[in-house]
């Protein structure tokens, strides 16, 4: 049989739902066909949704440009804003980017091999806290940290 739906060639089973001039694959079930309406459904309103808060932001820039014509700044002038960072977050950023360097500087100059343990870090670049940057910026590390290091085994790592 030759479905008239899609035009595959198909075989007729006994016992199966559909119609006998529609493939198995084009039947479709009313609940199926209900959630699909449903879903469709569900994606509009999804769609209006965005439609509206994209619309809503276009109002607020239109109505921020405003605010700084009359504030006496050039609209489409870039001008600079600064706002206060958050000192802790940037320091620890800063401290992590200065201990990377110290690592891959002490594994150039040999006086750090990989692999390497904690203690080893500790000793070759003169800190205290290896032993928890290592595994915390491990691959597969749980607090979302930037990955660095590869554990070969517990307590083993080496740069990534």
């Amino acid at each position: 049989m030759i479905c008239k739906k899609c035009g595959e060639t198909f075989t007729l089973k006994p016992g199966k739902p559909g119609f006998v001039n529609v493939c198995p694959s084009c039947t479709e079930s009313p609940e199926a066909h209900v959630k699909k309406v449903e879903l469709r459904a569900a994606e509009h309103k999804a769609l209006v949704a965005a439609e509206r808060a994209n619309n809503r932001n276009r109002e607020g820039g239109e109505r921020e440009k405003r605010q700084l014509d009359a504030m006496g700044y050039e609209v489409g002038r870039r001008f600079r804003v600064q706002v206060p960072v958050n000192s802790a977050r940037r320091t620890s950023v800063v401290a992590e980017r200065d201990t990377m360097r110290h690592i891959r500087e002490a594994i150039e100059s040999g006086t750090l091999v990989q692999p390497f343990r904690a203690s080893d870090v500790n000793r070759a670049l003169g800190i205290d806290y290896a032993g928890v940057f290592l595994p915390e910026h491990r691959v597969g590390n749980p607090g979302g940290f930037t990955q660095h290091f590869i554990q070969i085994e517990r307590g083993l790592y080496r740069l990534r």
